[in-house]
């Protein structure tokens, strides 16, 4: 008969496999289309709820359903959470977007010198999530599309070269034409 910590150990060892085995990219796959989440956030909640399973496997009860049940159940709350965090973000970021009838007149290099509306915002914001970029990239395009920086100054901002700027947006640009022309627009 085996103890409860080598029934945990076994236990933990088909989690390892579910999460990092044959399936991944389909785990993967299938919870980035039902949650809208990009590859990365998907990869960081797979780490998490692995070092989950290291924590908690004791209270994994096989009565009550399989293993890979459970650990799509754990999957899918931590994905809920990550959105929940993305839409808080976007909330503060729509807190701070300037309202139409701002006049941006500043001296100061580093001074906002677009004007974009909420909506626009709104769409720009929706598309950039969906986009499979790191967070690097999704901040370049939101300071330069929708606040105007230059690529100098968020070169200054981020400590990253210029020439690195400038690809990464012009790449997302080119992969994502219509949040270019939505930024043109307002």
């Amino acid at each position: 008969m085996l103890t409860s910590k080598e029934l945990e150990k076994i236990h933990f060892q088909k989690s390892m496999e579910i999460l990092y085995g044959d399936e991944r990219s389909i785990l993967i796959k299938r919870l980035m289309k039902s949650t809208y989440l990009n590859e990365f956030e998907i990869e960081d909640i797979i780490q998490t709820v692995a070092c989950f399973c290291a924590e908690k496997m004791h209270l994994y009860d096989p009565n009550k359903s399989s293993l890979k049940t459970w650990l799509k159940r754990i999957l899918k709350n931590k994905c809920i959470d990550q959105i929940r965090r993305n839409e808080s973000a976007q909330k503060r970021i729509k807190k701070y977007a300037l309202p139409e009838s701002h006049n941006c007149s500043s001296p100061d290099s580093l001074a906002i010198t677009k004007i974009i509306t909420k909506e626009s915002l709104d769409f720009i914001m929706e598309k950039l999530n969906k986009t499979k970029q790191e967070e690097f990239t999704k901040e370049t395009i939101i300071l330069n599309s929708i606040y105007g920086f230059k690529y100098e100054n968020i070169s200054k901002i981020k400590n990253i070269k210029l020439g690195t700027i400038k690809t990464r947006v012009q790449s997302t640009r080119i992969r994502n034409k219509d949040i270019y022309e939505r930024t043109i627009a307002t």
